[in-house]
């Protein structure tokens, strides 16, 4: 019985590729229809901030319709990517952090520097580096709930140079000093004080983009409990005997941070219409805020071997 299934299902699928394959034969030899004709067009060029505009499709079928409405994050001139320049402009640091267990005191330091090398083979390679301690602008929590904190950081960034962010922690003798505590930093984020069009924040960067790396100074001899993920930061000392209880440190680095400009990649299009959509006549978008907006109408027809594209633009003053 699976047997005769088998073969059944065997013969279907053969069918089903022979089908396919005279279907895009076929469409190979089929013209692909041009846009000479194909117009957009609306009633006015200026309208009210929150009322509708219309948009008629006319003269002609698109296969595939996008609208780029020329707002902020949606702007045609940026389609291929949208980088914007912050040189020179004021940054906050901000992160979360909450402890745990062990009862060990000033562990835990935020360190930033200019000049590190991104090296992050050895405790040697760090420590060449300038480093500046910015523990004290932040507060700290004091329970295992996290406890939000943020501080400017203009003064330590340097134009032209990447501004390399750390969290040391210093691991004293436990038989002395108390068990090692454990840090957990998370939602790290440096944001630039200007923003997009006066509207968007822009972040310079966050904990996942910030890529931390670990650098343990007794790595072989008392490895640290310390670990890293997308997002969160765990600082923990090694485990303590007293046969081995010395004092190390282990650090959280960042990578090199471009505090000159944000790569915000390409701007998006909403998708109006695809090959197998029915066909629009009409397409209505409200516009929140005044100003002038040039929005855009990417559209195309398409076959296996054949492209052919036209974009319409409308300029809008919406008051």
């Amino acid at each position: 019985m699976r047997t005769n299934y088998k073969n059944k299902l065997a013969s279907l699928s053969i069918i089903v590729m022979m089908a396919s394959s005279i279907l895009i034969s076929c469409q190979k030899n089929l013209p692909v229809d041009g846009l000479e004709n194909f117009n957009i067009t609306t009633d006015s060029v200026s309208y009210k901030a929150g009322t509708s505009v219309r948009f008629a499709f006319q003269g002609g079928e698109a296969q595939d319709i996008s609208f780029y409405s020329g707002e902020t994050l949606k702007d045609y001139d940026f389609k291929d990517g949208h980088i914007v320049d912050v040189t020179g402009q004021t940054a906050v640091l901000a992160f979360s952090t909450a402890v745990n267990l062990g009862t060990q005191l000033n562990q835990l330091y935020v360190m930033a520097s200019t000049d590190f090398k991104g090296d992050y083979s050895s405790m040697t390679a760090v420590k060449a580096a300038t480093w500046t301690d910015i523990t004290a602008r932040f507060k700290y929590g004091t329970t295992t709930t996290f406890l939000a904190t943020s501080a400017d950081v203009t003064d330590i960034m340097v134009a032209g140079k990447p501004l390399y962010i750390a969290f040391k922690y210093i691991t004293k003798p436990q038989g002395v000093n108390g068990v090692a505590r454990q840090w957990s930093i998370q939602s790290l984020t440096l944001t630039s004080g200007k923003k997009l069009n006066n509207t968007v924040a822009l972040t310079l960067s966050d904990e996942p983009s910030a890529g931390f790396q670990l650098v343990d100074q007794s790595a072989t001899t008392a490895p640290a409990l310390s670990a890293i993920t997308t997002a969160k930061i765990v600082l923990q000392g090694n485990n303590y005997t007293t046969a081995n209880d010395p004092t190390s440190e282990n650090w959280a680095i960042s990578t090199g941070i471009n505090i000159d400009k944000i790569n915000l990649g390409p701007d998006l299009s909403i998708a109006l219409k695809g090959m197998t959509s029915a066909a629009l006549k009409e397409y209505r978008y409200v516009y929140a805020t005044p100003g002038t907006y040039k929005a855009v109408f990417t559209s195309s027809n398409n076959s296996i071997n054949e492209t052919k594209q036209t974009s319409k633009t409308i300029n809008l003053t919406i008051y």
